[in-house]
């Protein structure tokens, strides 16, 4: 006991010196312009009035407007999105938001690859900043199956690839001690710009080029290759939402035609996800099989292959207002069919 109470007071010492220090390698290297800093400080700040969530990948960033959403419903919306989510992610952080948020309405975002996405380090790691409590991030940490990625949720300092960027470390902090600090900065043109909320996104225009077959190949719904371990997420995270009393709708959001004329049978993807929410009783919203969608989703709402632009997401957002605020004939803005091309399955 008398060696235990002389050895407390070193751990705690070290353990404040390795906070202190990763407090300041996060404030002199972690980017500025990293939205994710101003989304998580703009959920902390709303978080006890924040009822609806939007969740998935960069696809839900980029596609949901939270404010538009709001003047149509009177909801209080938040953007959950972060960069190849996978649902493992996805369910922590919905976790995270029901320990302080009065969530009604769940949006989860289910796409081409949704039940065949990895686990994908890079993505867990970046969306570990993306945690409104200090449980809900250690527990992430201590559930996650590899260690190098633990360590790298829970040390940013391990993140850092050149410390020798004097250039970088003078504009973080130039910027952080700035009066601006508090606002996400203006990103120069073509760049994603964060617009509150979490959502994500610009005014750019997608020229309709198809740039590779892999850019295509890898948004491509592979029927024979999903994952026991997806397949159960999915059912655990619309089980969650149900336990929790919270509404759960599946998403489809709308895609161009240059991908989709590449991207496998939808009719099969459509039935998949259909067959899912079907099971538990909630709606999905599969939005290439929107009745207009080929004349509403032109290439002028897109900024590239995969993604929304600004005026393409408040059209969209609009819409999934609309259709929400519709009730059960939810199912009256939808096809049974796949309108458009229908390729071969992808190999």
């Amino acid at each position: 006991m008398h060696n235990f109470k002389k050895i407390l007071p070193r751990v705690a010492v070290l353990l404040a010196f390795v906070f202190l220090l990763e407090a300041g390698i996060r404030f002199l290297y972690e980017p500025y312009t990293q939205y994710s800093i101003y989304a998580r400080q703009e959920y902390q700040s709303m978080k006890e009035d924040v009822d609806t969530l939007f969740c998935g990948t960069s696809k839900t960033y980029s596609g949901y407007d939270p404010a538009v959403y709001d003047s149509t419903t009177g909801a209080v919306s938040f953007n959950l999105g972060t960069g190849s989510q996978p649902l493992v992610t996805t369910k922590e952080l919905l976790e995270d938001a029901f320990r302080v948020s009065p969530i009604k309405t769940v949006y989860l975002e289910v796409s081409l690859s949704t039940l065949q996405r990895g686990r994908n380090d890079s993505a867990r790691i970046g969306a570990s900043d993306r945690f409104v409590t200090l449980f809900g991030k250690l527990s992430s940490i201590f559930h996650e199956t590899s260690s190098g990625v633990q360590i790298r949720k829970l040390l940013y300092s391990t993140r850092v690839t050149d410390y020798f960027d004097f250039s970088a470390v003078a504009a973080n902090v130039s910027y952080k001690l700035s009066a601006e600090s508090g606002q996400a900065p203006v990103m120069p043109d073509k760049e994603p710009q964060y617009l509150g909320r979490g959502f994500l996104n610009n005014d750019n225009v997608y020229s309709g080029k198809r740039y590779t077959d892999t850019n295509i190949t890898i948004h491509s719904w592979k029927p024979h290759i999903h994952t026991q371990e997806n397949k159960a997420l999915l059912d655990e995270i619309i089980t969650l939402c149900q336990e929790k009393g919270v509404e759960i709708i599946l998403v489809s959001p709308p895609l161009p035609e240059v991908l989709l004329s590449h991207a496998g049978d939808m009719n099969n993807m459509h039935a998949t996800y259909q067959a899912i929410a079907d099971s538990h009783g909630i709606p999905f919203y599969d939005m290439n099989f929107y009745t207009e969608k080929n004349t509403v989703f032109n290439r002028e709402l897109f900024r590239d292959i995969v993604h929304l632009n600004q005026n393409g997401a408040e059209i969209y957002t609009g819409l999934i207002a609309e259709i929400h605020e519709s009730g059960d004939a939810y199912p009256t803005y939808f096809t049974e069919e796949y309108m458009g091309e229908v390729a071969e399955p992808a190999a």
